[in-house]
């Protein structure tokens, strides 16, 4: 009977020392922060042609709230979706100028609804379809009026719904509600302070800010979504903050300005209040590289995403190291529905820290982001699955944020066993 004691009390002393290691090694990673100013490659949609997936000097590019990609296949006259992971799922769309019909697509914007409003440039007007391709209304026409347009190219949402557009030859941005009420426009042909030479794209901050690319000034003006100037950044050149034709922009929700420098082939990103903070890209083919960038979009996630249009395909990028593709935290955002939501942020904040520190770390996870991403496109779409997941990463996320507390409930859980072992030891008679 003594024997039996003293090999449960060994036991126990070699499971307290485990859970006394975790709980340091918990308490570690609780302290982990992660920051990165570069932005590195990690995939590609797209080749020239047009099967399904394949583009034509794709112009347009949005990201919906639950990871779809939406993709203005210009020259092929249409529209393409693709799941988070780049996988084709449909598309919709002609030559033509009747309903659903286009005439060089261009830009691109998704609601939280689900609607989808496309730039018909050719056709001088904006159609909005929803995320299936299923035709829904149309507005404008050929003309310089209100309403009216003249190759319309950009377009952007804000956070009610009202719709901005790049009326690009007419050198002005209108504004619209969500069914194509007219509301408000502003700017004219100029080199001036609010005054524009074919702005090209528009984009509309969390903070109410239009951020508009005045392509042939190669600069950015800023005014509020009522049209006021506030600002602006830019001049023509190839160095920190000056342009050649930019084309495409893109806020994030920090704030960031995303521009594709078209002509310098080359993305730039800057603070809410112009100041330059990095850029990535070069004349090229290969993975990084750009041939005449015309869009970008940021998702959820803080990842960027390129319409490389003249090599016919749309490149993605994340903040960090690309060797472990750092952003993707794929199947936890599915389940949490948002890269931003804090259960995600302390799933990576372990991973950067503990898992990318190390040669197998390293190697598990980028084996993760081989396999995860069709899982995460298979749980996005079903919420029995997103519970699923959600109940099974909880007891993970609760002992990476409270450790001590996790530490103290393992402890008691090793230590209850042995505790009911030593009281039956000590009910046991000893014969005479």
């Amino acid at each position: 009977m003594v024997r039996h004691n003293q090999s449960c009390g060994a036991t126990h002393v070699k499971r307290l020392t485990m859970m006394a290691c975790a709980a340091v090694f918990l308490i570690a990673v609780s302290n982990n922060t992660w920051s990165a100013d570069t932005y590195s490659y990690v995939s590609s949609i797209g080749s020239y042609g047009s099967d399904d997936g394949q583009f034509i000097q794709p112009i347009g590019v949005a990201i919906d709230s639950s990871g779809y990609i939406y993709v203005s296949d210009t020259y092929n006259y249409r529209v393409q979706r693709f799941s988070y992971g780049g996988t084709y799922q449909i598309q919709w769309g002609s030559s033509g100028s009747d309903s659903g019909e286009f005439s060089l697509a261009q830009g691109i914007a998704v609601d939280t609804s689900g609607y989808v409003y496309v730039s018909d440039t050719g056709n001088h007007r904006i159609q909005k379809f929803y995320r299936d391709g299923t035709y829904s209304l149309e507005w404008g026409g050929s003309g310089s009026s209100a309403s009216y347009f003249a190759n319309p190219r950009g377009i952007a949402l804000d956070s009610s719904g009202n719709v901005y557009v790049a009326d690009t030859d007419n050198h002005r941005i209108q504004k619209f509600s969500s069914t194509g009420g007219y509301v408000t426009q502003w700017g004219s042909y100029g080199t001036g302070n609010s005054l524009l030479q074919y702005p090209y794209a528009v984009a509309v901050s969390s903070s109410g800010y239009a951020y508009v690319a005045d392509t042939a000034n190669n600069r950015i003006q800023v005014f509020s979504t009522t049209g006021s100037y506030v600002g602006q950044w830019g001049s023509a050149g190839t160095g920190d903050g000056q342009f050649n034709v930019p084309s495409g922009i893109a806020v994030d929700s920090s704030g960031n300005v995303f521009v594709a420098d078209t002509h310098n082939d080359r993305i730039q990103k800057f603070d809410a209040n112009g100041n330059y903070v990095t850029q990535w890209g070069a004349y090229g083919t290969g993975n990084g590289q750009f041939n005449g960038p015309s869009a970008v979009a940021v998702d959820t996630s803080g990842n960027v995403y390129v319409t490389d249009s003249s090599n016919h395909r749309v490149q993605k990028f994340s903040i960090g190291d690309s060797t472990a593709n750092t952003n993707n935290c794929y199947i936890a955002t599915a389940a949490y529905g948002s890269y931003l939501d804090a259960h995600v942020q302390v799933l990576r904040s372990f991973r950067d820290r503990y898992l990318l520190s190390n040669e197998p770390g390293r190697v598990l996870v980028n084996l993760y982001y081989r396999f995860s991403p069709p899982i995460a496109d298979y749980i996005r779409e079903r919420e029995y699955a997103k519970t699923a997941v959600r109940v099974m990463l909880t007891p993970l996320v609760f002992g990476i944020e409270y450790p001590l507390i996790s530490a103290g409930l393992l402890i008691g859980l090793v230590l209850l066993p042995c505790q009911r072992r030593r009281r039956r030891g000590g009910n046991v008679q000893t014969p005479r």
